[in-house]
């Protein structure tokens, strides 16, 4: 089992590649950081999107999130649970014309 990790400092997150393509060897990312302090994630061509771990890292890490920015489509129920989960989240669909505030 992975050790569970906390940065308090870090505002901004950027995933860019082939990242959660296979499930096999998905890393979980999500279910060792807690980032308290974070404000950004921004995750470009990261293969499927983890939906219920990073739900669970959101709960977890209850950031002042601010901003989600996908490359990636999410689909109108996840969308609707990240609206739920933090009302005040902008999330930001590249390629849509779509942003929830």
């Amino acid at each position: 089992t992975p050790e569970s990790v906390t940065h308090t400092n870090l505002q901004s997150l950027c995933m860019a590649g082939d990242v959660f393509s296979n499930s096999d060897s998905n890393f979980g990312l999500f279910k060792v950081i807690t980032l308290p302090n974070l404000r950004v994630v921004e995750a470009r061509h990261i293969g499927p999107w983890p939906h219920e771990e990073f739900k669970a890292f959101l709960k977890r890490s209850k950031c002042p999130l601010e901003r989600l920015i996908f490359r990636n489509a999410l689909s109108d129920r996840q969308r609707a649970e990240y609206a739920t989960l933090i009302p005040s989240l902008e999330l930001i669909i590249e390629g849509e014309d779509t942003t929830l505030l």
